[in-house]
């Protein structure tokens, strides 16, 4: 007999490859995007017998309605595995699976649990705790983000965090002067998630708002405001967005698919923004843009 699930459990969703081809994990990690999860919640592994994308969702109906979704395109040689993991195994996999990273050319990211026993390579260390929240940093366009605030260091004060997570961006925000940090989202738990980490890494950071960013208040302005959201979240609140960020200040996005990029760039168009710089790897791109007058908005360079 099944023991009952509880409401601290975590479904594993993943797609399989008995395959270690390269560019394998990309294509696993596209057809999670696809279906409507989060780029920023995706982890993806591979050894030399198969290549794994996984994520990991709390609500058992969300995780049904996407494991239909992958039904509905009828893979071929991918393997969907479903499993329901209990907060201490989901806890205890996120220990053994997480291990220290550069994430720029000055941060490296380790994990909480390692934190007294590893030894520094003599960049700064940001320590993250994974286990109540997804992401650790790992992915592409959150390395994208993190590279855009570090290049922008000096020019900013204040910081705004959409979709902050584990609370990372804020982090890297911080080891790069910035000193007035707000972070944003819609889950209750990965605010609670960054609160501890940035608590544990010594910041004092007050303001975290549980709230879609499209309700966030009005009055409020920022040097640079971070949104590493998947494409369709950005356009739907990119009036938004510009709203957020002072005159002549920065705006990073990220979360776009290489094929999106087109049309984000097209609904970005009216915007009174400027495009500083653009990053793409794989599949992923973000994006650098200052805020200027409506009276200089125009065409973006490509």
């Amino acid at each position: 007999m099944k023991s009952p699930r509880r409401s601290d459990d975590v479904i594993e969703l993943s797609l399989v490859s008995f395959s270690a081809r390269p560019g394998i994990t990309e294509i696993l990690r596209g057809i999670l995007t696809q279906i409507g999860i989060n780029p920023n919640q995706i982890i993806e592994s591979s050894d030399h017998v198969n290549s794994k994308a996984m994520v990991y969702v709390k609500s058992l109906a969300k995780a049904r309605e996407f494991k239909g979704r992958l039904r509905q395109l009828n893979l071929k040689e991918v393997e969907v595995r479903f499993k329901t993991l209990h907060a201490k195994d989901w806890k205890h996999k996120w220990k053994v699976d997480f291990r220290p990273f550069q994430l720029t050319k000055t941060i490296e990211v380790v994990p909480m649990a390692q934190r007294k026993s590893y030894k520094p390579k003599g960049a700064k260390n940001i320590y993250i705790e994974t286990a109540n929240a997804f992401g650790s940093g790992l992915h592409e366009t959150t390395r994208f983000m993190a590279e855009l605030i570090e290049e922008s260091k000096g020019k900013f004060k204040s910081f705004l965090d959409i979709g902050t997570g584990t609370g990372i961006l804020s982090l890297v925000a911080f080891n790069n002067q910035a000193r007035e940090v707000s972070a944003v989202d819609i889950d209750r738990r990965c605010l609670a998630a960054a609160k501890n980490n940035i608590r544990e890494n010594g910041c004092a950071f007050k303001e975290f708002f549980l709230i879609d960013i499209k309700h966030f208040p009005k009055k409020r302005q920022y040097d640079f405001v971070a949104a590493n959201l998947i494409t369709y979240e950005l356009i739907r609140s990119k009036r938004k967005l510009v709203s957020l960020i002072k005159p002549g200040q920065y705006l990073a996005v990220s979360g776009i698919m290489q094929e999106n990029f087109g049309g984000l760039k097209k609904a970005f168009r009216s915007l009174p923004l400027r495009c500083l710089k653009i990053k793409t790897g794989k599949q992923w791109v973000a994006v650098l843009y200052k805020k200027v007058g409506a009276q200089n908005s125009g065409p973006y360079g490509d």
